[in-house]
């Protein structure tokens, strides 16, 4: 057995227990002496308060003083379990669950129905226990464990809790695919949920769970749209004062620096660290926790040169390694010491004890998942804490391979790599030097196309995977699986929202239960969708990843006239690769990007105007605004262009705030009265034509399909003749000829049988 505790013999034996849930949690329980419930009520009281440890000890002296009253003793430890297991508090869950076992069997009622509400309840910390343990036999028991399909709707919030338990089961056991699926199980139940306000801090704690798995599964998107329909609602339902409270505040950051939000991150972060300061909670987990917090804050930092240093001087951490000889013991130690040598780095402070700590043997066995990570950590923290020579150029050097690893490894599907803060340092890391010195280009691309990746630019990937389809039948499937996914998504999202909307208007009529035609439209499509992906991967299409293509095939499918270009900010640095059918020309520079939030919206506003046609507000268009963007995002790729060039954007749209390119303008036009005569303004687009990809791998997928000619007829209008009477209005309007229309005709129909 995992616990090495009789668990199967009870669980299997408990089939119809009393149930002894914990009063301050809301749950059903025996009769119980007074003084008894009022003395659980105010431990409960002091776990909301953040005295998690003092709630703890009072309920276990409870427990110890009811040895002779049986259904008193169960309640107070199922109290104490579920504190324990709100405080992630493996060793008192491993030591107490027996005893409450114990204490149930003890208490049989002769109710069939209590008795099996009991039995689950049990089974419920049995397994609480054996995940909080963590190793692979408590594990395997806990997802071979037959209770689970007595799960039913009809148990009510026992049901949700035991779903969201079981799917953090499955994410622990290693199984990334059948992750999902469970979480996406749990979501359906919550959003499902008829009247949220009569338990609001339990159901607030299943999102919040939900949300950090799909983070750790690497499924941000999903995540993105589960924390915009949900945030208010979690951070309002969960107690501030608790372990679950800090830890969404954690997940949250960690999302929104997957998708380049870096203020967002920042604020995130210090929430966890404030968090903190109000809670007690096991010296384990807050030094887990606080260490977590500091190096994110160092990562995140940009005040001064010294502030990743002065961060991580209070780092849990930090009294172990005051003099070289230590080897790290673990994943954390091995992200602390990199994180301290970026700090080293951007202090221009050599760090020897961390140079020394990741230059040396490790003290610990890495899992074969977290090989790619320790070997890219050790790199680079050993580069950043070295002193310049060939060693730190060396392992900058290596450092790219290592990164690409990492960011290469498998995820469930719909699951796209995004580079998080410490990611991202480590591709900056690589690709920078890459940029001033020969390496080799086919690592320095990958990278460009890793950097290119921040933010939240999801429909490029779906634009991929809809390119790669080889025929017909694959691009069918890949459409199918998109829309099932978007439809998939779409739904949750709203149950989420009509969860919370419920939730803010409560309905004391309403008791607690689920909608459940809505919970069975969710589980048909979450079991299409599961189908469609399996049948997407036998095809052989990429479903998740980091959708990275060689510097070749991107080659190959270039025309002579026409340049490939890819953003990558890598911190206060940006990167500017320009690919041509001939090579690729890198460039870096620190762009002024103090104004280009407020210029970025200066120019959204005046392109979609919607006034009617007017010189005078016309000629007020922002052009100081088009020419400082043109210098941030174009200006260092003029080198590589030609005149006449066609321009295509690699990066998402997302990357230059979802402007035109086409509207950007080298210098600002003459002026005119109180504007600019945009009659001779020299918009890109006067000498480049200009697309967007999305990604490297958009492009050359859709540029590399073979499919079979259309088996329609193709009709197409365009170039009109603007002459006669009835094109006076448009003439009138300043409308000309459109020829390019007319050879945009031509290539449409040429795939057609007949146009």
């Amino acid at each position: 057995m995992g616990l090495g505790l009789p668990f199967g013999r009870h669980v299997r034996s408990l089939a119809g227990l009393a149930c002894a849930a914990s009063l301050f949690l809301g749950g059903v329980a025996p009769a119980a002496a007074e003084t008894s419930d009022d003395r659980i009520a105010a431990a409960g009281r002091l776990f909301l308060d953040g005295q998690g440890l003092k709630a703890r000890d009072q309920l276990a002296a409870l427990a110890e003083a009811a040895r002779d009253d049986a259904p008193a003793r169960a309640q107070a430890l199922a109290t104490l379990l579920e504190i324990c297991r709100r405080m992630r508090a493996a060793a008192c869950l491993a030591e107490r669950t027996q005893a409450y076992v114990d204490a149930v069997t003890a208490s049989l009622s002769a109710d069939p129905a209590q008795r099996m509400r009991q039995a689950l309840e049990v089974d419920y910390y049995v397994n609480a226990a054996r995940l909080a343990i963590g190793s692979k036999p408590a594990l395997a028991e806990a997802l071979a464990d037959k209770a689970w399909d007595a799960d039913a709707p009809a148990e009510g919030l026992l049901y949700l809790r035991r779903r969201a338990l079981r799917a953090n089961v499955v994410l622990a056991a290693g199984s990334r695919e059948a992750a999902e699926r469970a979480a996406s199980e749990v979501l359906a139940i919550a959003g499902s949920v008829g009247a949220p306000s009569r338990a609001p801090y339990e159901v607030a704690s299943v999102l919040a769970d939900a949300m950090a798995s799909l983070v750790q599964l690497g499924a941000y998107e999903r995540a993105y749209g589960l924390y915009a329909a949900s945030q208010p609602f979690i951070a309002a339902a969960l107690p501030p004062r608790t372990l679950e409270a800090v830890l969404f505040h954690r997940s949250a950051a960690e999302l929104l620096a997957a998708v380049d939000d870096g203020e967002g991150a920042a604020r995130e972060t210090d929430a966890v660290l404030a968090g903190l300061e109000t809670l007690e909670l096991d010296p384990d987990m807050r030094a887990w926790l606080a260490g977590w917090a500091l190096n994110m804050k160092a990562a995140l930092c940009r005040d001064a040169l010294d502030c990743g240093v002065r961060v991580l001087a209070d780092h849990p951490l930090a009294p172990l390694y005051t003099a070289p000889g230590r080897a790290p013991q673990n994943v954390d130690e091995l992200a602390y010491l990199t994180v301290r040598g970026l700090a080293a780095a951007s202090a221009r402070r050599p760090d020897a004890v961390a140079a020394a700590a990741l230059g040396g043997p490790l003290g610990f066995k890495p899992d074969a998942d977290a090989r790619a990570a320790v070997d890219a950590y050790r790199l680079a923290g050993r580069a950043l804490a070295a002193p310049p020579g060939s060693g730190k150029a060396q392992a900058l050097a290596q450092l790219g391979g290592r990164v690409l690893a990492m960011a290469e490894a498998d995820g469930p599907p719909g699951a796209w790599y995004r580079p998080g803060v410490f990611d991202r340092l480590l591709i900056g890391l690589s690709l920078i030097p890459a940029t001033r010195q020969s390496g080799d280009p086919e690592t320095t691309f990958a990278l460009v196309q890793l950097a290119s990746r921040a933010g939240p630019g999801f429909d490029a990937d779906a634009m991929t995977l809809l390119a790669s389809a080889r025929d017909a039948d694959a691009r069918r499937l890949a459409h199918e699986g998109l829309r099932l996914r978007a439809r998939r998504d779409r739904l949750e999202q709203a149950a989420i929202g009509g969860m919370v909307r419920r939730a803010a208007a409560p309905d004391p009529a309403r008791p607690f239960g689920y909608d459940t035609a809505g919970l069975a439209q969710l589980a048909q499509l979450d079991a299409a969708l599961a189908a469609s992906d399996q049948a997407l991967v036998h095809a052989g299409l990429a479903v998740s990843g980091a959708n990275l293509v060689t510097l070749q095939r991107l080659r190959g499918v270039l025309g002579p006239d026409e340049a490939a270009l890819a953003y990558a900010p890598i911190g206060s640095e940006v990167v500017y690769a320009c690919v041509r059918r001939e090579g690729m020309t890198l460039a870096t520079a620190r762009p002024d990007t103090s104004r280009v939030v407020l210029d970025v919206r200066l120019l959204q506003a005046a392109l979609s105007a919607t006034h009617a046609p007017d010189d005078e507000v016309d000629n007020q268009f922002p052009a100081a605004s088009a020419a400082r963007l043109y210098d941030v995002f174009l200006r260092p790729f003029e080198p590589c262009l030609k005149p006449g060039d066609r321009v295509t954007w690699l990066s998402p749209l997302v990357s230059v705030g979802g402007l035109p390119l086409a509207a950007l303008l080298p210098s600002a036009p003459p002026r005119q009265g109180e504007g600019y005569d945009l009659a001779a303004a020299d918009w890109f687009v006067r000498s480049h034509a200009v697309s967007y990809a999305g990604s490297a791998a958009a492009l050359v997928a859709a540029r590399s399909a073979r499919l079979r000619p259309p088996a329609r007829d193709f009709l197409g209008v365009g170039d009109p003749v603007l002459d006669g009477e009835g094109a006076k209005a448009l003439r009138e309007a300043g409308l000309g000829p459109l020829p390019e229309t007319a050879a945009e005709l031509a290539a449409s129909a040429r795939p057609f049988r007949t146009a």
